[in-house]
């Protein structure tokens, strides 16, 4: 699961990153260049660290994951932060950013969901697997044209079927579905159908929200 998703990463944003970031038009902020460092570590790191529990390589796998605290952690402000910096004040992307920052908020939950149970095994390991899936929202935005129709709601379905992988495999392994999968998919659901419905109908309340947020960049 962990290769899987790194290859929807790297095909996603490997299809902008060149025109958009490597040789942008125009200077793209130093946060920017940030994010994308912090955000391919993190992933790279998920990775290893999968790779060490199936080595059983344990010490190191507490050891490094230390450092993905660190990261984890940092990621919602540098993610949040690369987004406005790059909004334009329109109303269309206005009300997009609910995307953005509904991913940003699923992911905190998981992501510090597993570092709280960071003990429990069976609970850290599928709640990373989430965290990690939210985040490739954003790759399958970016996938070709013609590959996925260009609806956030098949954004969300290529994030919810690397999900559904991972309950496939306790069905298949352990006849039974984890609760964090019982609880938390349909979290997420609601979650992106609250996103979609206000991205839809512009929600005056979460319009003037976004107004606030992109204060932040003056």
């Amino acid at each position: 699961m962990s290769l899987l998703i790194a290859a929807v990463m790297i095909y996603g944003f490997g299809n902008s990153i060149d025109a958009k970031l490597l040789r942008a038009p125009s200077p793209r902020s130093p946060i920017v260049y940030l994010h994308a460092i912090v955000f391919s570590a993190f992933v790279a790191l998920f990775v290893v660290q999968s790779a060490l529990i199936r080595a059983r390589s344990v010490r190191w796998h507490r050891h490094l994951g230390v450092l993905g605290v660190v990261m984890g952690a940092a990621m919602p402000f540098l993610g949040m932060a690369t987004v406005i910096s790059g909004l334009k004040r329109d109303a269309p992307s206005l009300a997009f950013l609910i995307f953005q920052f509904n991913d940003i908020v699923s992911f905190c939950f998981a992501f510090g969901l597993a570092v709280w149970w960071r003990h429990k095994p069976e609970f850290h390991r599928r709640l990373m697997l989430m965290a990690v899936c939210f985040l490739t929202s954003a790759a399958f935005g970016r996938f070709q044209t013609g590959l996925l129709p260009d609806s956030p709601l098949w954004f969300y379905a290529g994030v919810d079927l690397l999900i559904l992988m991972g309950v496939a495999r306790d069905l298949v392994l352990l006849r039974r579905v984890h609760p964090v999968y019982l609880l938390g998919l349909p979290a997420a659901l609601a979650a992106q159908l609250g996103a979609v419905t206000i991205f839809s109908t512009a929600a005056p309340a979460w319009m003037a929200i976004a107004r606030g947020l992109t204060q932040w960049d003056g």
